[in-house]
């Protein structure tokens, strides 16, 4: 039977439309699957390189990023944040880009130049990451150009939906990705960073840690970090689990009560071995006087 709008009935109301920008535009998560590591790239210096060549199978996880460097907003400040939030969470953990992990960036812009990329990589170095990097720990740092056959074949074996519009400028996502280092998706990260943020410094270094599988880990503390948090995908950010904490808690318990448990019967020990080593007194000189009868 029809209703009539006049009695408080509300139709539902006509989907929205997606703009021409947005439309097709978005991640499908691919987390646990291969990279395209045959992938042919070429770096800032020119040279051909295969994806392969920054997954050696020495535990290094790899932090990357699809972007395309004359974007006139989007992308240079996500590149800056990101980088900004990668010296962060290097000063917390003592870790150095380009040492203890990578960070691999790839145009999707098949026009682009060697030279825009090389000059784009001494500009985010020099002016977002803000920590001084060692000898030889900027060869882990490399920025790319690509053909757009190996620009989409990448794009789709993470998941990341681009597309090019009429005045020459791409609509895209904003996220990084952290792979594992043999070659595996591992983690998404949206949005732009923030490095004055905890939790988002916090949840990049969980990321580059749990793609490490442990390996970077340096201190116990960053150990029970691991342990305690963990990545929770309907919300989008490391999450601390109240059980892991019990767990913790209640080892840390029984060590202490073992610890002055044991340090009671030590210390009862101790005393019967002084008393049982201490010579006996010795016996009663006291002297019984005999009374001798009449």
């Amino acid at each position: 039977m029809a209703q009539s709008l006049d009695k408080g009935y509300t139709p539902n109301p006509a989907p929205a439309k997606v703009p021409f920008e947005e439309r097709g535009i978005g991640v499908e998560e691919r987390v646990g699957l291969s990279l395209p590591l045959d992938l042919e790239l070429t770096n800032q210096d020119g040279k051909k390189v295969q994806l392969s060549k920054y997954f050696p199978g020495d535990g290094k996880p790899v932090m990357l990023m699809l972007v395309y460097y004359r974007c006139p907003v989007v992308c240079d400040v996500f590149r800056e944040k990101t980088f900004q939030t990668l010296s962060e969470v290097d000063a917390k953990g003592d870790y150095q880009m380009g040492k203890d992990y990578r960070v691999v960036v790839v145009s999707f812009d098949p026009t682009e130049t060697v030279e825009t990329a090389q000059g784009v990589r001494e500009a985010d170095l020099r002016d977002a990451y803000v920590r001084e990097m060692p000898a030889g720990a900027i060869d882990g740092v490399a920025f790319h150009v690509a053909t757009d056959n190996a620009a989409k074949m990448l794009a789709d074996g993470v998941g990341f939906q681009y597309k090019r519009l009429e005045n020459g400028e791409y609509s895209h996502p904003v996220v990084a990705f952290v792979a594992t280092p043999d070659g595996k998706v591992s983690r998404y990260l949206y949005g732009y960073p923030s490095a004055r943020d905890n939790d988002t410094v916090r949840n990049y270094r969980l990321a580059l840690l749990e793609a490490s599988e442990g390996k970077m880990v340096k201190t116990v503390g960053e150990r029970i970090l691991m342990f305690c948090y963990m990545f929770d995908p309907t919300r989008g950010t490391y999450t601390i689990q109240a059980f892991r904490v019990m767990q913790i808690g209640g080892g840390i318990t029984i060590v202490l009560l073992g610890g002055l448990i044991g340090g009671l019967l030590l210390t009862e020990r101790i005393r019967k071995r002084r008393r049982a080593s201490q010579p006996a007194p010795p016996p009663s000189t006291e002297s019984v006087s005999v009374q001798a009868s009449g």
